[in-house]
């Protein structure tokens, strides 16, 4: 998925054995993840090609888990139903931000220990 993004310089946490694990550790630019949110907002289309379906980014970014607050949670990305949004919440603020009706991305990279930086 990364090479016709034209990521390269990807970073993945692995295990014991090197293989990545998958739900955490994923090191990118601001750039590169900004891609990643264009991707899922394209559903799944970049540049003219299909990389993803469209029927996983739409599986993916609907709640299949609840939690203690509105915020449902889909394959990977918080999903936020008022706002008709999604987020990739990764550690220390770094957050991909999709909301499909105002066909907007918003990346943010900070340093803070929870994702509300308000609270802290």
């Amino acid at each position: 998925m990364f090479e016709p993004l034209g990521i390269t310089g990807a970073a993945w946490d692995t295990d014991a054995a090197g293989t990545p694990i998958g739900g955490w550790g994923l090191k990118l630019t601001p750039r590169e993840m900004a891609k990643l949110g264009y991707l899922y907002l394209s559903g799944g289309r970049w540049d003219g090609r299909q990389i993803v379906s469209t029927d996983w980014v739409k599986t993916a970014t609907r709640k299949h888990t609840s939690t203690d607050s509105e915020l449902g949670y889909g394959y990977q990305w918080w999903i936020y139903p008022s706002w008709g949004a999604y987020a990739a919440l990764g550690r220390y603020g770094q957050t991909i931000f999709v909301v499909p009706n105002l066909d907007l991305i918003v990346v943010t990279t900070a340093q803070v220990e929870g994702h509300d930086p308000s609270s802290t």
